[in-house]
């Protein structure tokens, strides 16, 4: 958080203020879960969470109540627009990709989490294909803390919020389901003759004719040998497929390169000129696209070259024909499948179009491009508004870490006294120490009115013997927690201290002795463990 901090509020660490469950988790497999839900109803299954959300179901829970569940792996910590964090409700069971946590002494829920969609995980993530926060690094995410009434209030003003963003983003969704219904709806009314039906009466024009498409187009395969050429640096592109764009234009960037050779041998069987397009016959049916001129391109085998005879036909209508949902239903129909659909040259150079005359022809392409321009504007406005509200979340969001969302109560406990609270609450529950070595020496001394060297001797004995006691103990509970609880499977050593109710020093000094074999465990045969100093920790087999 930039600039002055908000009054009330405090920075600190995130361990500062949470509890951390990240023990109870435990990851099941899809098989498993599968075996586990199979025959059983829904009132006897329990969502099932990982890194940004649920997953699946399983027949029983872990977490119980009101948490928050933060991606520890697979998620985009560096895409603002892209949560991070959400909230567990009820009875659930959450995977090892996602730490869970709750706010302590009652901090609000909805407030860290919506704190943790906000932080910038620059510095505290790691990984190179996929980023990771371990506990460790989670635990020192620097925040703002509010005062308690006022997380609430932000909490309660971001839920409202966000509600009407969430709503106004899922209406926004609709709309390029229904633009692709319309284009679609306008091309089978155009090609069925129903677009121009009133235009043409007025004409006098109503002779459509069935006609082979080799008779009104030259039909190529770009390929014939079907052999795809050798991908070279800085060569031609090879268009394919995979290559064209839904908004009818060809990535030529991202292509497959070709040397000149392929180009020339191309030259001499076909030269494209103004109206020639596409059409997808692998894979991918249809897709027409028209081709660029005096441009250097090849064309894949996974594609034919259509070429308009266009004293026969109209490029734009043949185009528009070949895209409507009929024809390509039809297409689907006559293709062939093994492993992915086919269409050949011979059934593209004899497949029937219903064809008008060239007069109605142009109008029918006049009276569709005027209707997909209008479309494209209506597409244009919904991704400049997409984009408003996708960043919209996020302007909330900064605002209300600002401090700038909610007003201000003076009436409110600063949260410095809310961390002070916590903190001795945290010592509240730590287990009683037992008195020093050198006060107990003393009040024995006192006790039994013997020389206090004397006791002072004994005593150093007595407590060599308890530290030795106590390191065992520490080693056994270690490779206990491993063999019983992670059944000697790799397991995060932040995640294993955490479970065990040693101080950390004493804990890392177990795992140093376990590890380098120096071990001092009652538990029979001896156990080594492997660790790599850092993240994770395994038992050797």
């Amino acid at each position: 958080m930039s600039g002055e901090l908000t009054a009330g509020w405090v920075n600190c660490k995130f361990e500062d203020c949470i509890e951390i469950h990240d023990s109870i988790r435990k990851p099941v497999n899809n098989k498993e879960r599968q075996s586990r839900i199979k025959g059983k109803g829904d009132a006897e299954l329990f969502p099932y969470f990982g890194a940004t959300g649920q997953v699946g179901y399983i027949d029983d829970y872990l977490f119980d109540g009101e948490f928050v569940a933060l991606g520890e792996d697979g998620v985009p910590f560096f895409d603002p627009l892209k949560h991070k964090a959400y909230l567990l409700k009820g009875k659930t069971w959450v995977n090892n990709h996602a730490h869970v946590i709750r706010g302590a002494l009652g901090i609000d829920n909805r407030y860290l989490c919506y704190l943790l969609n906000q932080t910038d995980y620059q510095g505290y993530v790691n990984g190179a294909t996929r980023l990771k926060l371990t506990q460790v690094n989670m635990r020192r995410l620097p925040i703002a803390l509010a005062p308690l009434n006022e997380q609430i209030r932000i909490a309660n003003k971001l839920d409202s919020l966000l509600a009407k963003v969430d709503a106004a983003q899922t209406r926004l969704e609709k709309i390029p389901t229904l633009l692709k219904r319309f284009r679609l709806s306008v091309l089978a009314s155009a090609t069925s003759g129903e677009l121009t039906k009133e235009w043409s009466f007025n004409k006098s024009l109503n002779n459509w004719h069935i006609k082979k498409l080799e008779e009104v187009s030259g039909i190529i395969d770009p390929q014939p040998s079907h052999r795809t050429p050798k991908q070279v640096s800085g060569g031609v592109p090879y268009i394919g497929i995979g290559d064209l764009r839904e908004d009818g234009t060809i990535d030529f960037e991202r292509s497959r390169k070709v040397s000149r050779d392929v180009l020339e041998e191309h030259n001499k069987r076909y030269q494209i000129k103004e109206g020639d397009f596409i059409f997808g016959k692998i894979g991918t049916l249809g897709q027409a696209t028209t081709l660029p001129i005096n441009v250097d391109f090849t064309l894949s085998a996974n594609v034919i070259l259509i070429q308009p005879d266009l004293s026969k036909v109209e490029s734009g209508f043949l185009r528009f024909f070949l895209s409507s949902p009929e024809t390509l239903k039809e297409v689907a129909n006559q293709s062939t499948s093994t492993s992915q659909a086919a269409f050949g040259i011979k059934k593209m150079r004899a497949f029937l179009a219903k064809i008008p005359t060239i007069e109605e022809q142009k109008e029918i392409v006049h009276r569709v491009e005027a209707l997909f321009s209008l479309a494209d504007n209506i597409e244009k406005q919904y991704r400049e508004a997409k984009k408003r509200t996708d960043r919209l979340t996020q302007s909330l969001l900064a605002k209300a870490f600002r401090g700038e969302l909610v007003p201000q109560d003076p009436n409110d406990e600063p949260a410095s006294e809310l961390l002070k609270r916590i903190q001795a609450d945290r010592e509240a529950k730590k287990p009683v120490k037992e008195l020093s070595r050198k006060k107990s020496v003393k009040k024995r001394a006192l006790r039994e009115k013997v020389p206090l060297k004397g006791i002072n001797k004994a005593s150093k004995k007595t407590a060599s013997s308890n530290i030795s006691s106590r390191k065992k103990i520490i080693e056994d509970r270690i490779l206990e927690k491993m063999n019983e609880t992670y059944k000697g499977e790799e397991v995060e050593v932040s995640v294993l201290l955490d479970s065990l109710d040693y101080s950390y020093e004493e804990l890392k000094k177990a795992l140093f002795n376990l590890t380098k074999g120096d071990v001092n465990t009652s538990l029979k045969p001896k156990t080594k463990l492997s660790w790599d100093g850092v993240y994770k920790i395994s038992v050797v087999k």
